[in-house]
């Protein structure tokens, strides 16, 4: 009786202690990965920093052009009396761009970040900088194609 119980448990406990150092052998490697992961989230980081001041001189640059061209357009057509063709936007009309979208950012804006920062997933530094790699990308691209 002895040897027939032995024959069912030994391979019970092997399996056992298999699983038992399986586990510690993935516990130690998922503290491995961890730490790795730290290591290039730390890297990312400041990629990320020149990534969001590309990004800033994109959208701000690309946004002022949008709010601007319709009062450009109609200052043209003021000076003008005929849609120009070749006028030259004055520096004061730029200003004014820029200047609305400081106050936007100024009364709103940090809604608008803590939304995209907090509010709609969890965006890690090697997240962000893929996402401003792609959004500088696309928005300096359109801006350029018109």
């Amino acid at each position: 009786a002895g040897v027939l119980v032995y024959l069912f448990l030994v391979p019970y406990v092997r399996r056992c202690m298999d699983e038992l150092a399986l586990n510690q052998d993935m516990e130690s490697a998922e503290l491995n990965a961890k730490i790795s992961q730290d290591k290039a989230e730390i890297t990312f980081k400041w990629n990320q920093v020149i990534t969001a001041c590309l990004a800033s001189f994109a959208h701000g640059s690309n946004d002022t052009a949008n709010a601007v061209g319709p009062l450009a357009m109609i200052f043209s057509l003021y000076v003008n009396n005929h849609i120009n063709n070749n006028f030259v936007t004055p520096f004061w009309v730029m200003g004014l761009g820029g200047a609305g979208i400081v106050v936007g950012l100024a009364t709103l804006g940090y809604r608008v970040m803590e939304t995209m920062a907090y509010g709609l997933t969890t965006i890690t530094f090697s997240r962000g900088f893929t996402i401003e790699v792609g959004t500088v990308a696309s928005v300096v691209l359109a801006s350029r194609l018109g």
